[in-house]
């Protein structure tokens, strides 16, 4: 499976508004109310801009939810997988510098 460069990192991919919500709902509806502390994407340092190919991650009180997307209706969304103080490092000849 492509970690995207991301120790630890392991998409979930699913395809459709039901089986997000079947497989995460709960989980989402909780955070209502929370405060939202960070939020952290992967940057090209060579073109100076956002690199979205990348989960997205946003740091609320309890959970930590990773949010990435890939085609047009693939969407993973996974928790505290991912440590934002670690190297992201593109795992292909493309030799992207990412941070």
């Amino acid at each position: 499976m492509f970690d995207f460069g991301i120790a630890g990192y392991q998409p979930r991919w699913l395809h459709d508004r039901n089986a997000i919500a079947t497989a995460h709902g709960r989980r989402l509806a909780a955070l209502t109310g929370q405060t939202l502390h960070h939020v952290w994407l992967v940057w090209d340092l060579d073109d100076d801009e956002w690199f979205p190919d990348c989960p997205v991650l946003l740091a609320f009180d309890d959970d930590q939810v990773e949010i990435n997307h890939q085609r047009f209706d693939d969407l993973s969304v996974t928790f505290n997988r991912i440590d934002p103080a670690q190297p992201v490092f593109w795992p292909t000849s493309d030799g992207f510098s990412l941070a």
